[in-house]
């Protein structure tokens, strides 16, 4: 236990937790926490997969920390978004990660700044402290701004001026206080329209080039952005005609689409068809090397992916 002491010396708050040698300690070491008999603040700093069946990082549930009256507030670690499990006597939180590790963290992060005194109690409040910013962008080439476009220039130019809307975007969701200092983008191009037929000759030629074309165009200011990855997911205008005589298989593919959002057993059974390749489990603790993270985002491109094959056979069928 640790003491957090003002100016004058007095104790504040009083600080308990346990660090551990193994990676997977499985035993309730919070229940032997040392408990301050000052009346002071008493915090409680707890790594814990809370409620979770496999309990590889100290089984605790949600009951054991309400029910301890030896603390005022339990700050949880493992979990990576911002939550606030119980507002009060004591408070349950995990502050989420100050600063985003790669694309399943995308956004701005940050962490709880949390006020405490004797009249108001405590008072919470979410904290933007990321200087970096990782985010999927998605741009469809049929959109009314690339409809008509037939080359990279005009392409390059379009996700130029995507990409200025991102970063004033991230300045404005920051506050004064930190400083944006770039982002770091994924670039997701699908649709259909003409330009499916220019990048589809040497796909990865294209995702290169414009890697490079952005690259070199918004990598130097301030604040900083950079391409990681571009990845071209376009196809073939279907014509309207085809999609007017099939308007059955267009309702049926769209309610499957919204179905698979929304129910999440079908959803967990569609996952278990698609191979051992891929894992739902995002624990940054506990990755498997061998399988690939199966987040939603990928999920919903796989299935999208999927609706296309299909309309396009349709309208390879109806040429012939």
């Amino acid at each position: 236990m640790v003491l957090v002491k003002g100016e004058d010396g007095e104790p504040l708050a009083a600080v308990s937790g346990q660090s551990y040698g193994g990676s997977r300690e499985n035993s309730p070491l919070h229940q032997h926490y040392p408990v301050s008999r000052d009346r002071i603040f008493r915090i409680a700093m707890l790594h814990t997969q809370l409620e979770s069946p496999k309990s590889y990082y100290i089984p605790a549930s949600l009951s054991d920390l309400t029910g301890h009256s030896g603390f005022d507030y339990w700050a949880l670690g493992h979990i990576h978004q911002p939550r606030i499990l119980n507002e009060a006597n004591p408070v349950v939180a995990y502050p989420g990660t100050p600063q985003g590790r790669d694309f399943s963290e995308q956004g701005p992060r940050g962490c709880w700044l949390v006020e405490v005194d004797d009249v108001k109690g405590i008072n919470m409040e979410y904290e933007v402290t990321s200087p970096v910013v990782y985010r999927n962008l998605f741009v469809d080439i049929g959109c009314s701004e690339l409809r008509d476009v037939d080359n990279l220039d005009q392409l390059e130019e379009y996700l130029i001026s995507q990409a200025h809307k991102t970063i004033q975007e991230e300045i404005n969701r920051h506050n004064s206080e930190v400083c944006l200092e770039g982002c770091i983008i994924r670039w997701e191009i699908a649709g259909r329209g003409r330009l499916h037929h220019y990048l589809s000759g040497d796909p990865q030629g294209c995702e290169q080039e414009i890697i490079q074309a952005l690259r070199d165009a918004l990598s130097s200011q301030t604040p900083f952005l950079w391409t990681d990855s571009v990845i071209l997911r376009t196809s073939n205008p279907i014509d309207d005609d085809m999609q007017s005589h099939n308007p059955l298989l267009q309702e049926l593919m769209d309610q499957t689409i919204l179905s698979l959002r929304e129910d999440r057993e079908l959803r967990e059974k569609l996952t278990s068809t698609l191979g051992q390749a891929w894992t739902t489990n995002m624990d940054y603790e506990d990755q498997d090397d061998e399988s690939l993270p199966l987040d939603q985002h990928t999920f919903e491109s796989i299935v999208e992916d999927a609706v296309r094959l299909i309309l396009e056979g349709l309208a390879e069928g109806g040429d012939g």
